[in-house]
């Protein structure tokens, strides 16, 4: 039997506006950290979390008061920096044994070792379960995928629920209140080349049952009074069936609540149809591009006859659409978003985000603009840049957004240090 340890649990604070290229979420809470705590109290552990990203706390009061044993730290690379200034900060006053993991500790370990007492590859459960029980002399930790997922814990929602998160569906459904959020799969069983999903998940596509995922919600709603349920995760629909089977559970249990989800366009009229019936208002849609030759570049393995279909039959079912497209991938022309946008105004989603093309560390389109060097920069976070992100930014982002307000610091940063080279 192992003494119990005390494990807090934190994430950086937000980049400062304008020094990241990337969305700052939506402020929904850390799953990944619950379902970590959840895992490690399980075996008779204690565990405490800190979201600095939605509401920053003094982290040397938060240690003094919570006495860990060890700290855990979630890095994506938007929150890269951050992250290693939080290091520096907690080093000055203890040596109170770090672990980061995340998506940018399993891309990108070698970028942590030297801060970090511990680095976490892939997925966190079984590896910092074994770090604060063992204290292994390895520094980069990794651990086999969970093959059947209904043996984790749910995240207890005790840690989050008096939190400032975002509680809301505004899009979808502004009466629905509270809207917790639920991940009930890892991985994605498609490989787009711009996403680097595989890198973190691997190249298997899990899931949580439809009865765990019943089961969990009756109790959300039972203890915590949820009107609504976001899964935010990849790809909630591509088990088509373990969407069959949770869309029969609600109806035979009777079970009223809103719900939406994150999916492709390439659903078939009866899953839309029934996941309406049991609830769902609205769906998160990565539609990427309006033009066929761009989406075979993206290996998105979708026509864009299947996206009209799937919008129309959403619209007629009563779904709202709030879709993202990205511009600016290598081999893009003007033509192709001209057409692209065209497109966009027949299918007509009820909310539309452009993005400009930011290359992510661990995806293919990453590897291949870095080994075919079609960059003119890769940031401190590894962020990489093409130049139709200069050209794009402009174009498809207003002039207040965070994004513009990065390319013009970029910029004034780029010309800085190309003066100091001269």
């Amino acid at each position: 039997m192992h003494k119990s340890k005390r494990v807090l649990l934190m994430t950086p604070p937000q980049p400062p506006l304008g020094t990241s290229p990337m969305h700052y979420g939506d402020g929904r809470p850390m799953l990944g950290l619950g379902f970590l705590a959840a895992y490690i109290e399980k075996f008779g552990h204690r565990a405490r979390i800190i979201d600095n990203f939605i509401e920053p706390h003094d982290t040397e009061q938060e240690i003094s008061r919570f006495q860990p044993d060890f700290i855990g730290l979630y890095v994506n690379t938007t929150s890269y920096m951050m992250a290693l200034k939080l290091i520096r900060e907690i080093r000055k006053t203890t040596q109170i044994p770090i672990i980061c993991g995340g998506p940018h500790a399993s891309i990108l370990p070698d970028t942590l070792v030297d801060f970090a007492d511990y680095v976490v590859v892939g997925e966190g459960e079984r590896a910092l379960k074994a770090i604060i029980e063992t204290a292994p002399k390895e520094k980069i930790i990794r651990y086999a995928f969970i093959k059947d997922l209904d043996m984790l814990p749910w995240p207890d929602y005790s840690h989050f629920i008096d939190n400032p998160h975002n509680w809301k569906l505004t899009l979808f459904n502004d009466e629905a209140e509270p809207v917790l959020t639920m991940n009930t799969s890892r991985g994605c069983p498609y490989r787009c080349t711009f996403c680097s999903v595989e890198a973190v998940w691997g190249k298997s596509y899990r899931v949580f049952s439809a009865s765990r995922i019943v089961e969990e919600i009756e109790h959300l709603m039972a203890q915590y009074g949820a009107k609504g349920i976001y899964f935010r995760e990849d790809n909630f629909t591509a088990h088509r069936k373990r969407l069959a089977e949770f869309c029969g559970l609600i109806e035979q249990k009777k079970l009223q609540f809103v719900w939406t989800c994150e999916t492709r366009a390439d659903l078939e009229d009866h899953f839309i149809e029934r996941m309406a019936k049991t609830g769902c208002h609205g769906v998160y849609v990565g539609l990427e591009n309006g033009c066929q030759r761009i989406l075979d570049l993206m290996n998105k393995n979708i026509s864009l006859g299947q996206i009209r279909k799937f919008f129309k039959r959403c619209r007629k079912a009563g779904i709202k659409t709030y879709a993202s497209v990205c511009y600016g991938i290598p081999g893009e022309t003007e033509n192709d978003r001209k057409i692209s946008e065209e497109f966009l105004l027949e299918v007509a989603p009820d909310a539309l985000d452009r993005f400009v093309y930011t290359g992510l560390p661990g995806s293919p389109l990453y590897k291949y603009i870095k080994e075919n060097k079609l960059y003119y920069h890769i940031d401190e976070s590894r962020f990489l840049y093409t130049d139709s992100f200069k050209e794009l930014i402009p174009r498809y982002c207003p002039a207040t957004d965070n994004r513009v307000n990065f390319l013009r610091r970029q910029d004034r940063s780029l010309k800085m240090r190309r003066r100091k080279v001269k």
